[in-house]
Formats: structure tokens, sequence, C-alpha cells
């Protein structure tokens, strides 16, 4: 009774200073933080936590405001559809879900969890999982080893790749395995072996047979070849015996002697002594012609000579001329120097001499060309730059020669010589327009001082070629390969 009349004079004694207290507050589907009072002063708050299932809409407090309440509001807190980066859901998602639901998500390829799979909603806000990307391994390297198979762009995560070592090489432990673990590989070792050897003394003119290494087991065995115009002293092979070489290799420089007097010939002041690749120039006798060269070559220590025969006179048959004819009489044979005067046809004319003559039994033959009056050809014939029916004029290819098919509605593509024809052999006129035109892609040239020129006589690869030589003097690898890329020669590298 005591309580009443005190909390009630209280009540009075705000009410009659003009501020109205509030009564305890209730929120819908909320309940009070903590332990709730009879009467509340203006301006004091309660703090309310939503029911579970439940979500404030704004603020979570209560106000008493001059003997009214403004309380928050607590709203049914569900979830919408949820959604996860670099992940999709393992079934087929709903419009919205309860709080305290689940949903399990599956990673895209190359992600993987950082932790859980499920999406969890609490109170309308989710809790979503995390897809990283997984680290791949770029290709691994073993120095002096090599992969036992082909390398791909990049490897998984706990990928393996197994090496072999190279020759004079033996693995460090028992693994031949390179494991790729978080983005790096963990890789095996290779050794050099007991009693190898370091790469051979280099020779003068000469090199090694076999492929370049940087190291040579016990026991191995080298050929050496000398440059051209250069031969062995002695033994050309050296072997590797425990840690070093046998034999000490040598090129000397062949020469041929004075060469031997050549029939029915004359020569110029002669040597004693000629080296590789030399030449002697030789003169016939009178009444006398070379078989051939009149050069002689010295080659590899002997010499390849010239032939000199009797002279013989060559006659040449009756000639004929395309689109001309003989102005006189024809006789069955012509001696070397003879000529024989022609006519062109109608319609055509001479592109330069009238005449045909005969030079060692073969003709030289004038050319009968279409004959042009007013700037056009004198012909009935259709204009071949006109073929491909309603195509047009014929499509011109750089560097290449175009071949009509029959009807002209086809062509045939060739490239010039060491050219590359990239793109269809056949051209088609197809409803007014050619098809795809190739290209004629051009050679490359090569710089024939980074290889061992006196055993490759090429100067040219065509496009897409590679080719294997050998290296220049002087080096210990054995070869070198080229390739030929968009007109550009690109070489590999010798040691």
């Amino acid at each position: 009774m005591k309580i009443f009349i005190l909390v009630f004079s209280v009540c009075s004694c705000l009410t009659v200073r003009g501020i109205k207290s509030c009564l305890s507050p209730s929120v819908p589907n909320a309940e009070p933080t903590n332990d709730l009072k009879l009467f509340y002063i203006s301006g004091e708050t309660v703090r309310f936590e939503c029911n579970s299932g439940y979500g404030f809409e704004g603020t979570r407090y209560a106000v008493c405001d001059n003997g009214k309440w403004r309380l928050p509001v607590c709203k049914n807190a569900s979830c919408t559809a949820p959604h996860v980066a670099n992940a999709k859901p393992e079934k087929k998602l709903e419009s919205s879900y309860a709080s305290g639901h689940t949903v399990r998500f599956v990673c895209d390829r190359n992600y993987e969890f950082e932790e859980t799979s499920y999406a969890v909603c609490d109170d309308g806000t989710w809790w979503l999982p995390v897809c990283k990307e997984k680290t791949w391994c770029i290709p691994p390297h073993v120095p002096n080893a090599q992969p036992t198979q082909e390398l791909k762009e990049s490897y998984p995560p706990d990928s393996t790749l197994r090496f072999q070592c190279n020759v004079a090489y033996e693995f460090k432990g028992i693994s031949d395995v390179a494991v790729c673990k978080d983005g790096k590989w963990n890789l095996p070792e290779c050794k050099r072996k007991r009693y190898s050897c370091d790469p051979p003394p280099r020779v003068d003119y000469g090199m090694i047979k076999q492929p370049y290494q940087d190291a040579f087991e016990h026991g191995q065995r080298l050929e050496y070849v000398c440059a051209k115009g250069y031969e062995p002293s002695g033994d050309k092979y050296s072997t590797c015996s425990n840690g070093k070489w046998t034999n000490t290799i040598k090129c000397e420089k062949i020469t041929c002697p004075k060469p031997p007097q050549v029939q029915h010939t004359e020569a110029e002041e002669l040597k004693n002594s000629y080296d590789i690749g030399e030449t002697i120039r030789f003169r016939c006798r009178p009444s006398y012609e070379f078989d051939g060269s009149e050069i002689a070559e010295c080659v590899d220590g002997s010499w390849r000579l010239p032939v000199c025969r009797p002279r013989r006179v060559s006659w040449c048959n009756q000639p004929r001329v395309q689109n001309g004819h003989h102005a006189g009489r024809l006789v069955s044979s012509y001696a070397t120097g003879s000529s024989v005067k022609f006519v062109c046809d109608d319609g055509y004319e001479f592109e330069g001499t009238h005449y045909a003559r005969c030079d060692k039994g073969q003709w030289t033959l004038p050319v009968c060309k279409q004959a042009v009056t007013g700037g056009h050809a004198v012909s009935d014939k259709k204009d071949p730059s006109l073929s491909g029916l309603d195509c047009g004029t014929r499509p011109l290819i750089e560097n290449g020669d175009i071949i009509e098919q029959q009807g002209g509605n086809k062509l045939l593509v060739q490239c010039k010589v060491l050219y590359k024809r990239v793109g269809p052999e056949q051209v088609t006129c197809d409803s007014g327009v050619w098809t795809q035109l190739p290209v004629c892609k051009p050679p490359c040239k090569l710089d024939r001082t980074r290889f061992n020129s006196q055993y490759h006589p090429d100067v040219y690869l065509q496009e897409g070629e590679t080719k294997t030589f050998y290296c220049p003097i002087g080096y210990y690898s054995y070869s070198i390969t080229i390739r030929c890329t968009n007109g550009e020669a690109v070489y590999g590298h010798c040691h």
C-alpha cells in the first residue's frame, strides 16, 4: 500500500509538473533485454530483441515520449534466394527461406571452398560460403633433368610429374616425381654421377658428333668430325675414364699435290700444293672442247679434273613456232649457227626477232603473240581476267599464280618456288563472291654464319619449316635448330 501511494505520488507530481510518464512497453514478436519497470520517465529507453524468425525494421529501442512509447517493429525475417560468387546451388533455389534454413553450394571449376559449403539464413541475413580460386602451378623445370611426358600449360593442385635425369646425372634421394602444392612445385634433384667427365676440350677445326652435354658418363666414347678440308691426325675417338678424357684429338689440313697433266689441255701456272676447294682453269687445245666443266677442283685431297674431247658438230631438227610458219622451204636438219625465218599467223605479231637460230642442237625460237589493235587484243576469245562468270575479275595472289579450271568458276592457286601456301588450294566463285583466298608466305633467308655451312647447302627455309643444322666449328654443341616463322628465321643456341 505504501509503494502504490509512493508511485502514485511520483506520477502525480510529474503530471502536475506537465511531464507525462509511460507504463511498461510491449513490442509484438520481441522481448526486452532487461527486466521492465512499472513506469518510465519521458526520454527513457528500453532495448528489445526480436524473436526467432523476425528482424527489426529500423531501431531496436523503445522511447518514452511524454506518456507515449515510440516502439521498434519486428517483422518476419525470411531470406531471399542466396547468391555465392563462383558457385552454383546444389538444388533449385526457392524464392525465400525462413531463418535457420541452409542451402548447399558447389564451387565452379578451378575453385574450392574456403571453409563450409553451406549458406545459412540468420534473421533475414545470409551467412555465405566463399569459393576461392585454386592455385595452379606453371610447368616445372628440374636442372639436369627432362620430364617423361609432354608438359602442359598449367597443373592443378596435387598434380605429379615424373622426371628423368640427364646422362651422367642421378637423383639425389629416391623420388623422381615433382608435386604441385599451393602453386609451387616440390622438385626432385639430379646430381652429377661419380667419375663423370666435364665437356671435352675444344679441338680446332673439329667438333664432337654427339649432341652437346654439360657432363658425360664414365666409359662414354665420343666421335669427332673435322671441318671440310681437315682430317683427324690419328684416332678420332676420345673416352671418359674416371673423370678424364683419353686421347688428344687434332684436325690437320688436307691439301692436294700439284695436279697431273690433263690430256689435250693447257693450264695456268701450277703450284706444288693446293687447299681443299681451290680450283684451276684449263683450256682445251684447238679442235677440242670440254666434256662438262673446264675447272679442276681439289676435293678431299684429290683432284676432280676436266676432260677435253674432239669437237663435234651439233645439228638441229626442223623448227616449229607456235602461231607461226616458216617463210621458205625447210630442210631435214640444220648445223649449229644456222637460222630460219618465220612469219606469224593472222592475228599475231612477233615479240622480237623473226628468226629461229640453231645452237648446239637446240633452237632459239621467235615468239608470235596476239596482235593488239586500238588497245584491244584481236581475238574473239573470252578475256581470261573476266573468268569466273558473275565474280568479275580474277583475284590477285601476291607471290602466286592462278590456273583457271574448266568453266572459269574454279581457280587453282600455286605459290612461287619456296613460297608456302597458307589456306585453300582451290578458290571458287560462289554467288558472285570468290571464296577465301590463300596467302603465299615468303621463305626465310638463312644467316649461314650461324651454322656449319660446309655441311649444309641450305640458303632458305620455307614458312613453318624447322630444321636441325651442325653448329659452326669451335662450339661444343652438336646441332642448332632453326625454324621459319612469318618470314623471319628463329635460331636456337650453340653453346
